[in-house]
C-alpha cells in the first residue's frame, strides 16, 4: 500500500448549485466519501490530466529492482 501524503487544509466556497452537483456526484457513484475527499480526488484528477501531476497508473519509468548500471544514463 502507497504511503499517504499528509494533507493540508483547504477552505474554499462554493455555491449551492455546485454544492448540489457534489452531491449528486458522490451519490451517483454511490461513495461514502466525505465532500471533502470528493473535492480532493476531483482536484488530483484534473492535474493529472493537465499534466500537473504524474499519472499514478503510468509504468513508463524504471521500477526500483530494475535500475542498474547498464542504464544509467
Amino acid at each position: 500500500m502507497p504511503a499517504v501524503e499528509p494533507r493540508t487544509p483547504l477552505t474554499i466556497h462554493l455555491s449551492a448549485a455546485e454544492l448540489t452537483a457534489l452531491d449528486r456526484y458522490l451519490r451517483e457513484i454511490q461513495s461514502r466519501r466525505s465532500r471533502e475527499e470528493a473535492v480532493a480526488e476531483i482536484v488530483a484528477r484534473w492535474a493529472t490530466g493537465q499534466g500537473l501531476l504524474p499519472d499514478p497508473n503510468d509504468k513508463d519509468g524504471l521500477e526500483l529492482d530494475e535500475l542498474n548500471a547498464s542504464n544509467d544514463s
